[in-house]
């Protein structure tokens, strides 16, 4: 079954637009007061947390050092996607799925223009991701099982830096998780307050 969560080109736009802002503490702490989307910080925060943004849809944030280091919006999940392929509910599902991604990427194009990459992992899945340069980080819209308790979904994945100072490989989704390991690595996780 796909759980797809609906929302408006204003949401869109705001999360986009996050790729100009400087990746600091500060700054999203601000926006968020700013949009009245709430923080939940309540375990602390030096291993990521969540904010509300509204109609049970959660940003999540990755903190590295006093920064951030990325900002994950999970927008659809396909939790029955490895069943019997063969089957015709897999084919109605799998077409559900890829148009739900086009009409993003088509939506994001809208706001954006044209992206500067588009990536096909080269495995027998060829998730999809389409990438954007801002000017202090980049978007990413892309299929992807970043956590395989939920199947495969489909997020909005925006980090701090610079596309083409990074080396990606199959699958996407895992040179993504390799950035902020490294990054987490180099300058560490927030202190707790």
């Amino acid at each position: 079954m796909i759980e797809f969560l609906t929302f408006e080109d204003d949401l869109l736009r705001k999360l986009l637009g996050f790729s100009d802002k400087q990746f600091d503490f500060d700054t999203y702490l601000n926006c968020f007061e700013k949009e009245s989307w709430k923080p939940d910080l309540s375990a602390g925060y030096e291993y990521g947390f969540s904010v509300n943004i509204g109609n049970d849809w959660y940003l999540k944030v990755d903190p590295i050092g006093n920064d951030i280091n990325c900002l994950i919006f999970p927008y659809c999940y396909w939790d029955s996607y490895n069943e019997d392929i063969n089957s015709n509910e897999w084919g109605k599902e799998n077409k559900s799925f890829d148009s739900i991604f086009n009409s993003i990427v088509q939506d994001s194009m809208k706001i954006l223009g044209e992206p500067q990459n588009n990536w096909t992992d080269q495995d027998i899945e060829k998730k999809q991701a389409v990438i954007w340069q801002g000017k202090t980080g980049f978007i990413v819209v892309q299929k992807c099982m970043f956590d395989s308790q939920f199947g495969l979904e489909q997020n909005i994945w925006i980090q701090s830096g610079n596309f083409i100072d990074y080396k990606f490989n199959t699958p996407f989704i895992d040179s993504l998780s390799r950035i902020s390991q490294e990054k987490h690595d180099m300058y560490g996780f927030p202190e707790r307050e």
